[in-house]
């Protein structure tokens, strides 16, 4: 009774407002949602038109920024986000409720079972993440060995991807060396896990017919991670739309890594492998379900009718039409919408996303925290959202020194905050020097901080983070940029 009464009124929660407010804004408008003017193209893959170019070499094997995490992966304290000026950003949370009862400090689902890489070079970029299917630390060492395995065979097999089918095929045969992995047994009574896999490289390629050298990215994906595509004029793509077509039901990922078959094989129905056109300065943006679940109109109950579809349930819509597709579009749509106008950078791109997961999942959060032992209620209307480990990862495409300038789309407003962002504390700057038998690294970091150094044999990872988070008193509220909470980087 204590914990019923300790539990705020669902239809209060700013979340759920908002969503009927949005509700009602579906319904009065006469034209649909899904067909509103916006910036997002039709998916096209690029694979037949672009898999004979050929890729520029490399001028450099070894990477200029490593990103791997997450640095926290259980407890109630999450990851904080890892930054490297506008290049790229990453984080990692989980959205379960805390553990309430006795003195654990631990959230339902620890530890967080996802993990996530990137590897810029001179001129490509290596991205990967993986979500372990369920919970423990079985799923949690199948997307670690995935993630280890796949970028360190890609570094090392960099040199030989010299063609876009090439891409595509080291692409395929990293699954295979990490579906390899994940089986291995460290000792006879290890249990194996299993887990959904993307990995991406992003490249130069040379111009069609000695014209200006172009980009492309080539990704391939088992499972439910997806991956976006957002240009600069403000456009978002939907790279793996319809990787999910395959699913059986909503808890189904559609694939994994892993021995999940009856002769210990991988469930590959939905492995597919992408292409697709990119320039300097697009981002590319890496997810797992955490993320785009709450980005599916019926986890935010929203109704096929609500967008002017004729069906009134979506278990009625999907034996005629495919909802995947109409959730693709939404996705997009429903992304943009939360974006408004904020200038499109990494950073202010991730925060939306994951503060999205939070806000959607809070009223389901809150309950499980203040009713233990009671099943949620089914009601997407007041408990909105898929609570999960949430990962995204996102990163501009283009050259190791590529600057992007500020876009010429962007209003007044929107400039206004990519400048108060460029103008955000750096928490770690690093300038080299070398002579004929030894390199100096030369750092200025914060004052007050954790600094680490990690020595490899060909790479260098110097890491700084805050002593102890920073957190704004009840009720104060962060004004601009929050130097503080983002004080982290490699």
């Amino acid at each position: 009774q204590n914990f019923c009464l300790a539990m705020a009124d669902p239809e209060s929660a700013p979340f759920v407002k908002f969503l009927q407010g949005f509700r009602e804004k579906l319904r009065q408008d006469p034209t649909s949602f899904l067909d509103t003017a916006g910036q997002d193209l039709p998916h096209s893959d690029a694979s037949n038109e672009l898999k004979y170019r050929n890729i520029l070499p490399l001028t450099d094997t070894n990477p200029l920024i490593t990103v791997f995490g997450p640095k926290v992966d259980r407890g109630r304290t999450p990851e904080q986000t890892q930054i490297f000026g506008e290049r790229v950003c990453a984080r990692t949370i989980s959205t379960y409720p805390l553990q309430t009862l006795g003195e654990s400090a631990c959230r339902d689902g620890d530890p967080i079972c996802d993990r996530y890489g990137f590897y810029l070079f001179t001129n490509r970029s290596i991205v990967v993440v993986a979500d372990g299917c369920n919970w423990g630390e079985r799923p949690k060492r199948a997307a670690e060995r995935a993630r280890n395995s796949v970028m360190g065979y890609l570094k090392e097999k960099n040199p030989k991807i010299q063609t876009v089918n090439d891409a595509k095929l080291y692409l395929l045969r990293s699954f295979n060396d990490a579906h390899n992995r994940i089986c291995e047994k460290h000792h006879p009574d290890e249990e194996i896990g299993s887990t959904t896999l993307l990995a991406g490289i992003s490249m130069e390629i040379e111009g069609e017919n000695g014209g200006p050298n172009e980009w492309a990215f080539v990704c391939t994906s088992v499972g439910d991670c997806k991956a976006f595509l957002i240009k600069e004029n403000r456009s978002i793509i939907d790279i793996t739309m319809n990787n999910r077509a395959e699913s059986l039901n909503a808890t189904d990922c559609g694939g994994r890594l892993g021995p999940v078959m009856p002769d210990g094989g991988p469930d590959l129905r939905n492995l597919n492998t992408f292409v697709h056109r990119v320039a300097p300065g697009d981002m590319i943006m890496v997810m797992s379900d955490g993320i785009h679940d709450n980005l599916h109109p019926q986890s935010l109950d929203i109704s096929p009718k609500e967008l002017k579809l004729r069906y009134n349930t979506w278990e009625e819509a999907s034996k005629e039409i495919s909802v995947e597709e109409i959730a693709s579009r939404f996705r997009v749509k429903f992304l943009q919408y939360m974006l408004g106008e904020r200038s499109y950078t990494p950073l202010n791109i991730l925060d939306c996303s994951i503060k999205l997961s939070e806000d959607a999942t809070y009223t389901s959060r809150e309950f499980m925290e203040t009713q233990p032992g009671k099943r949620l209620p089914k009601d997407y209307r007041l408990y909105p959202g898929k609570m999960d480990h949430t990962t995204g990862l996102i990163f501009r495409v283009g050259p190791a020194d590529f600057q992007s300038p500020i876009s010429p789309t962007l209003n007044a407003k929107a400039s206004v905050a990519l400048s108060e962002e460029r103008s955000m504390c750096v928490p770690i700057s690093i300038t080299m020097s070398r002579t004929a038998d030894r390199f100096t690294i030369y750092c200025r970091t914060v004052a007050k901080g954790k600094f680490e150094c990690l020595a490899k044999r060909s790479e260098c990872v110097l890491t700084v983070s805050p002593r102890k988070q920073f957190i704004p008193e009840l009720g104060e509220e962060v004004c601009g940029v929050d130097e503080l909470s983002k004080a982290r980087a490699e």
